[in-house]
Parts: C-alpha cells; structure tokens; sequence
C-alpha cells in the first residue's frame, strides 16, 4: 500500500468533516449523548428508600432496632414514625413510601423472656428488583440485632463472619454500568460514522472518481478507516474522562494496556462500518442498519444487562460471536480488576481475528468498478 493515497484520503476526509456539521454531531454528540443519558438513568443501586416506622411497643429494645434502620442513611430515607400499620398501606399505595417496618407490642416482654419475638416487613414489590435488595437490607440489619443481643448473653459467639468483596468493594452497581458503557458505545459510534464515511460517497456520486483512479481497494479503506480511528480515539478519552471524573469509577488498571485495548477495539468496529457500507446505498440506511446490527448485540448478548454465563447454551455461543463480548470483559477487567496483559490476550488475540475477519470481507465486497 501506498502512504501517499492514503494520507490523501485521511486528508480529504479531514477536510470534508469540518464542512459537515450533521457528521460532527453524529461523531462526538451521539457518544455523549449515550454516556450521560444511560451513565445516569442504568443508575441501579437502590438507596434512599422512603420508608416509615410503626412502633408499638415504645421500649428500649423497639427503639434500638427502629434506630438501626434510621442510622443506615445510605439505603434508607427515614419519613418518620406512624400511629398504624393502615398509615404504611396508604404510604405504599400513594407512592410516598416503598417500605415499612412494623414492631409488634410485646416485643421487647417476649425477649426478655428468652422467647422468639417477630416483627414485620411491608415492601412495595412493583419493583421486584428493587424490592429484594431493600429485603436483603432489612435481614441484614435484622441479623446484625440479633447477634448484638445473642453476644451479651454468650461470651463468644461460635461463627463469626467476615464478608470482603473484591473488584468493587462498595457494591457500587454504578461502577459497573458506567464502565461497561465505554465498549457499548465504542461498538456503535464507530461503526456508524465508518460506514458514512463510504456511503456518502455513494450517494454523492464521487465513488466514481475512487472507481476510475489508480488507487487500490485497501489503501481507499484503510484511509477511511484510519480516519474515522483518529475520530474515536477523541472520543475514547472523552469517555474515560467522564467516567472517573464525572462518575468517579475508579480505574486500577494500566492505562497503557486500556489504550491498546481502545485502538483495536475501534478498528474492529470501524472495519463492520466498512462491511456495512459495501451492501447499503444512503446514509440513512447505513445509520438504521448499523443502529439495528449493533445495539442490540452491544446490549443483550455483551453481558451489559445479564451475564452470559446465565444465558441459555444457544444465546451463550451467541454471545461470543459478537465482538462487545470480548471488549466488555476487558473493559472491565481493567476498570475493576486490574487485570493484566496475560489475563486480556486471549481476548485481545479475538478482538484481532475479529478485526481481520471484517476488514477482509470489506475489501472482498468492496467493488472499485461499478458492476
């Protein structure tokens, strides 16, 4: 290949994207858009819980477990005590509340009797997600009571449990969701604008002056690709930007690896934006369609929104046939786990026959005479 034609494209393409305001917009708005838009809304850690406390037991034991629920200010957002439990319904039905904790009279009496006592949970369940988690936290601090009140009865407790997460210690489902959106859209964006960059000139009518000049189907492609990879890359550290400072996720990673990751990834993508454009003809099909061919394996089978490993064995294969499979895993791996470059090759080592496999295929259905 020759440089020369190829920085003659990447010039070209240069010059006719500050011309284009519609392509700005599409090349680093959507990105943008999409970070910000579902960084914020695929917000799923469930806290601040509106709840009520109905006491009617008024001791000191009712108190201590109402306040353990009321001190824990990052899951729970405490209204206040009620006279019933009917005043708990009425919150739950109108939306004020979505969780009520009611202490039976006699509570404290059954307990200083070395008897069982109960208490009950009202949880609004039209979120069933949301619904287990505020129940998960409510067993939590239940559990934590008991043992209190089981250790001043025994000297030493026989099991005591020492809980550590790794990779995400806070629990922060946001960590995940917001870094696992940087291959989501790095599989999108490029392919969109790599596959218009070849359109465009279809619809234009200046594909014939590429089909009647001396210049080779790869240097025309990779022209075009290096172009739309210089592009993202803008892109790519826009969106690393925002994740750790804007959503402060925390990256443990080595950058340099992240960056590597980056480059290939978007060559994988910018080369199916160049199969793409071999079979479409206006710029509008080429947006829809790779909308259509993108998004929904960027989302359902990239383990974005479930994990692969509890897919069915059909939509598991399914899975690793796409590229966002790989990327996410890595994206991830470096975000969170720190994951080395002997962790990632066999990934990156797919993300690379993936991106030879594509540009293969745009330079075969490319046509450089019009049939």
């Amino acid at each position: 290949m020759r440089i020369r034609q190829i920085t003659c494209i990447f010039a070209r393409e240069s010059h006719e994207f500050f011309r284009d305001k519609i392509l700005r917009v599409i090349a680093f708005a959507m990105p943008l858009s999409i970070m910000l838009i579902f960084g914020y809304g695929l917000a799923l850690d469930v806290e601040n819980v509106p709840m009520a406390i109905v006491d009617e037991d008024h001791t000191p034991a009712s108190r201590e477990l109402s306040y353990k629920f009321i001190e824990n200010k990052q899951y729970f957002d405490f209204k206040g005590f009620l006279p019933k439990v009917s005043a708990i319904e009425d919150g739950i039905l109108s939306g004020r509340l979505r969780f009520g904790l009611v202490i039976p009279s006699r509570f404290y009496e059954r307990l200083k009797e070395g008897k069982s006592s109960s208490v009950q949970v009202l949880i609004d369940g039209s979120f069933p997600s949301r619904a287990s988690v505020a129940k998960t936290y409510a067993l939590g601090i239940i559990s934590n009571f008991n043992l209190e009140r089981l250790g001043t009865m025994v000297k030493k407790l026989p099991l005591r449990v020492e809980t550590r997460y790794w990779f995400n210690e806070n629990l922060k489902q946001r960590n995940i969701t917001v870094c696992g959106l940087i291959p989501i859209i790095l599989s999108i964006a490029p392919t969109i604008l790599t596959s218009l960059l070849v359109v465009r000139e279809k619809e234009r009518g200046s594909i014939y002056n590429i089909w009647t000049s001396s210049i080779t189907k790869a240097e025309f492609l990779v022209g075009k690709q290096l172009f739309a990879l210089a592009i993202s890359m803008v892109n790519f550290f826009n969106l690393f930007l925002i994740t750790v400072l804007l959503f402060r996720v925390p990256f443990k990673g080595n950058f340099f690896l992240l960056l590597f990751w980056g480059v290939l990834y978007i060559l994988v993508s910018t080369s199916e934006g160049l199969v793409i454009s071999c079979f479409v003809k206006t710029q509008v099909v080429a947006v829809l369609g790779t909308v259509v061919i993108t998004l929904i394996p960027a989302f359902l089978y990239s383990g974005y929104l479930v994990p692969v490993s509890s897919m069915s064995a059909d939509a598991y294969l399914f899975a690793h046939a796409f590229p966002p499979y790989y990327g996410l895993s890595v994206a991830k791996g470096l975000f969170l786990k720190a994951a080395g470059f002997r962790t990632i090759f066999p990934k990156l080592l797919v993300l690379f026959l993936f991106y030879v496999i594509y540009f293969s295929l745009a330079i075969h259905f490319f046509k450089k005479r019009e049939s």
